[in-house]
């Protein structure tokens, strides 16, 4: 279980950061021409995680995302509702 990213030779030199921020949780920055674009990748808990489980992810997403730089197209993907 986790997230990732497969990004292909050609597009490599576009990929300004990466980082693992939880299992659940990484990021993708990548070089744009007028923008850069920061790619934020999730599994969400399924339906049988407790409460704190939920709200613990839920507030990483949210801080993940605010740290983004204000300036970059921000883009959230992957499995919302993991069962």
């Amino acid at each position: 279980m986790g997230v990732g990213f497969v990004v292909k030779k050609n597009f490599k030199h576009l990929v300004m950061d990466f980082k693992a921020i939880s299992i659940r949780i990484c990021t993708l920055r990548l070089k744009g021409k007028f923008y850069n674009c920061k790619i934020i990748n999730v599994l969400a808990p399924t339906e049988v995680s407790t409460e704190e489980e939920n709200e613990s992810f839920y507030d990483l997403l949210q801080n993940t995302y605010e740290d983004c730089p204000s300036y970059d197209v921000k883009n959230v993907i992957g499995d919302m509702n993991a069962k």
